[in-house]
């Protein structure tokens, strides 16, 4: 944004407070407002977990599903869209879990939502190079990820 909302005049950087650009004739603020992002813990009936990888990964870790959320898309749609795109399989909303701001990436707000698989073909999508539908194991997720924190969760729900 470089123009002011109100009046349209230019707007100047501030990262005094909150505020990441004030308008220079009204002082009307800006205040660079979050990426939301939907992340997604997928269950099976059987007690299995979806895991995805991308190739930049550590070695053996595997996290969830995760994208930004479109315009006028809510997090639940979202996150189906996103798991369909990402594995093929389709999923139905169990519960959304809440909020969470990554220590890595500080500028996404990312919303938790837990999905159950309830049909499609398991295949990496867009944005996964692979991806696994397994036992629920910790030690495949990245230690202190978002997926790691939905996991427990959900292993004490």
């Amino acid at each position: 944004m470089n123009y002011c909302g109100d009046c349209g005049s230019l707007l100047n950087e501030n990262y005094n407070g909150n505020a990441k650009k004030v308008c220079t004739k009204c002082n009307w603020k800006w205040y660079d407002p979050p990426v939301p992002v939907v992340i997604v813990f997928v269950s099976t009936q059987n007690n299995e977990m979806l895991y995805v990888r991308q190739k930049w990964f550590p070695e053996n870790k595997w996290a969830t599903v995760s994208g930004f959320i479109d315009k006028h898309e809510s997090a639940e749609e979202a996150a189906v869209r996103e798991v369909r795109e990402e594995t093929g399989l389709e999923t139905r909303v169990i519960e959304n879990w809440g909020t969470i701001i990554s220590k890595n990436r500080p500028n996404d707000l990312y919303i938790m939502v837990h999905c159950e698989v309830n049909g499609g073909k398991l295949q990496a999508g867009d944005d996964a190079d692979e991806v696994d539908v397994a036992p629920i194991d910790t030690q495949r997720l990245i230690e202190g990820s978002i997926a790691e924190h939905m996991l427990l969760k959900f292993l004490n729900n």
